[in-house]
């Protein structure tokens, strides 16, 4: 049977039943026992009244439909193409499944749901507000801060209900109020800090509601400090496929897909099978074009080209609509690269009301000799024939934040050749908070040269000044130079110390509670992490205090063109927790990974114990000889093999 389309209008429509029972339930009792007394009159009343209903039909009908890339003309129902997504505690590792009947809340009241690009975190949060909604279990507040404005939180969320700004804390704070603070990361730059305020200001505030605030890992996370944190759980191969066969249910492509994927191993397209948003996209390429790419970069050019030449999946194959631009793939594109880069420039801006976006078009087509297009007709392009943007109300932007990161890794790959590594290295100086993280894996995707020329070697040169000066005076021979090599690796652009215990007893669950209670508190200036090891069938939980440099949050992207530059760290972990209950470092007692050599956790019996124990908390150390060299080659031939190809021409 053939996905449904559902309007949001219609959705909207269809909450208004539930809508009414929601207030009946939860806003009328309170309203009559608590709040009349502070409404004015009758008719503030009925605007309250009013606005409480039509706002949550609006949201009930809103978090009711997806709008993916793949259908992006025609919405359907999220309970079509949801997949259950799994969320992890990563104080102790306990798992949640988000699907009906099952809510996120068991796992706590303040929840900070944290991943990468393309996760599911927005469609997460809607399935909440769904289970929220189905279940009547509270009064649903889906407030994406992307749209956060100058005024408080408290006043929009108030706004929308219909609360008259003198007496909205006094109403809000009677309600039973489940929020979802959805995409703090797409919170403009000049409001970020506001944000922030904002929803802790909330949380404070607000003591018996529910919160989960959602984000991809920036560096104000940690003021978010009451807060539990989340992650989701990558996709599995199996879940990736189910979610394929909802977007296929009449399996059109399914299977050649699923064949194709499985014949072309794991190499670059297991990446793509690890989160909603990827495999939305891999079916989009593959319906338009059956290959499955392999890079990234070919990804998104093969979805760019999807889009392009048919204008949404629910048409026949073929079908083509006519540009209101009259431009070809290629200017179009030209003109994408233009403004991914200005948005990302422009504090990673996503949307944009109408006249705002033709005024930012117009500056960039102005700039370009080559092309002259109506901004008004591009804008058409860019929400119906060519729907890379999607359209809300008034507000027109980007369909997904990793699409503009892509066209802006498109400009300076492409269209600032001269000036490419500079740009490289400032958007790296830059990055102190993985901000542009995405930008960076997708620049060194499409021109990997250019990357290692620039960012890659300024990371290598650091790290061999850190090798330099890291363990030079541990002399002891009896601690192998690999096992030193390996440390030097594992400490570079990471300040970190450790701790851990054997949970037999009460005492060891109430130091775990002392672990974590400087983080609630907000008296912690590093991130935390904690691994569970066990041994004997106890658990032996180590605690990861850290802060990591730009530089470690590259070697990802390093490690998969260039594995040879990295040690292998054993990773034999059931020995790890056996070795580390044996060994001379103390439990319950925090330890910072320093170079003095008499230092206990320096000394021969327990050096590479250590070694391991890092392992877990980052995967990833260089190889100082390996990084020697790498840079010795790179200094013979600047041009990456460019030079010896022109001679004699």
């Amino acid at each position: 049977m053939a996905l449904e389309t559902l309007t949001a209008k219609k959705a909207i429509e269809l909450s208004v039943p539930v809508a009414n029972r929601i207030y009946r339930r939860f806003v009328s009792p309170y309203v009559e026992k608590k709040i009349l007394h502070l409404m004015k009159s009758k008719d503030a009343y009925r605007k309250f009244k009013s606005g409480a209903e039509g706002y949550l039909a609006n949201i009930a009908g809103q978090c009711s439909v997806i709008n993916t890339i793949a259908f992006q003309n025609a919405p359907k129902k999220l309970s079509d193409l949801y997949m259950p997504l799994t969320v992890v505690d990563y104080s102790d590792g306990k798992e949640i499944v988000v699907e009906d009947g099952r809510d996120v809340f068991d796992m706590g009241d303040r929840l900070l749901l944290v991943d990468n690009a393309g996760m599911g975190k927005t469609t997460l949060s809607k399935k909440v507000v769904v289970n929220v909604v189905e279940h009547e279990i509270g009064i649903p507040i889906f407030f994406e801060m992307r749209k956060l404005s100058e005024e408080s939180l408290v006043s929009q969320i108030g706004n929308k209900l219909g609360i008259r700004e003198d007496v909205c804390v006094s109403v809000l704070k009677e309600l039973p109020l489940i929020c979802v603070f959805d995409g703090v990361d797409e919170t403009p730059d000049k409001l970020q800090a506001k944000a922030v305020d904002d929803i802790n200001d909330f949380s404070n505030s607000f003591p018996e509601s529910k919160i989960i605030v959602t984000s991809r890992n920036e560096t104000y996370l940690p003021e978010f400090h009451s807060f539990s944190r989340l992650s989701v759980r990558s996709l599995k191969r199996e879940e990736a496929f189910e979610l394929i066969k909802k977007y296929d249910p009449e399996e059109v492509f399914f299977h050649k897909l699923v064949r194709d994927i499985n014949s072309s191993g794991r190499e670059g397209v297991h990446e793509f099978l690890t989160t909603p948003l990827y495999v939305s996209l891999l079916f989009c390429a593959y319906r338009h074009k059956s290959v499955v790419p392999k890079k990234r970069s070919l990804f998104y050019s093969q979805v760019y080209e999807a889009l392009f030449e048919s204008h949404d999946l629910s048409k026949e194959v073929g079908f083509i609509r006519e540009k209101y631009s009259n431009l070809d793939s290629v200017n179009f594109h030209a003109v994408l690269r233009r403004l991914g880069f200005w948005c990302l420039k422009n504090e990673g801006r996503l949307n944009f009301r109408k006249d705002e976006l033709e005024i930012t078009l117009k500056e960039i087509i102005d700039e370009m000799a080559e092309i002259s297009v109506s901004p008004s007709d591009f804008v058409k392009d860019l929400v119906s024939t060519v729907p890379i943007f999607v359209k809300e109300g008034g507000v027109i932007g980007w369909s997904h934040k990793s699409l503009m990161e892509y066209f802006a890794a498109m400009f300076i790959c492409n269209d600032v050749k001269s000036r490419q590594a500079e740009l490289l290295e400032k958007i790296y100086d830059a990055d102190k908070g993985g901000k542009f993280l995405n930008v960076i894996d997708l620049c060194s995707d499409i021109d990997y040269s250019a990357f290692k020329f620039s960012i890659a070697k300024r990371v290598f040169e650091d790290f061999l000044k850190h090798c330099e000066k890291s363990c030079s005076e541990i002399k002891n021979k009896r601690i192998s130079r690999d096992v030193i090599k390996a440390r030097k690796g594992l400490s570079f652009s990471n300040d970190v110390e450790f701790s851990f215990c054997y949970m037999r007893n009460e005492s060891d669950r109430n130091w775990i509670r002392e672990q974590i209670q400087p983080f609630i508190d907000g008296d912690f200036t590093k991130d935390v992490m904690m691994s569970g090891l066990s041994y004997d069938g106890k658990s032996v939980p180590v605690f990861f205090y850290y802060k990591q440099g730009v530089a470690r949050k590259v070697f990802p992207v390093i490690k998969k063109v260039n594995p040879e530059l990295f040690v292998e760290v054993d990773d034999s972990f059931d020995a790890l927790a056996k070795d580390l209950l044996k060994s001379t470092i103390k439990r319950r007692k925090v330890y910072e990974v320093v170079d003095d050599p008499g230092h206990l956790i320096n000394n021969s019996a327990n050096f590479d114990t250590v070694n391991r124990l890092l392992y877990l908390n980052s995967p990833y150390a260089l190889d100082e000889d390996e990084v020697k060299k790498e840079l010795d080659v790179m200094s013979k031939d600047e041009s990456n093999g460019v030079g010896a190809l022109l001679e004699g021409f």
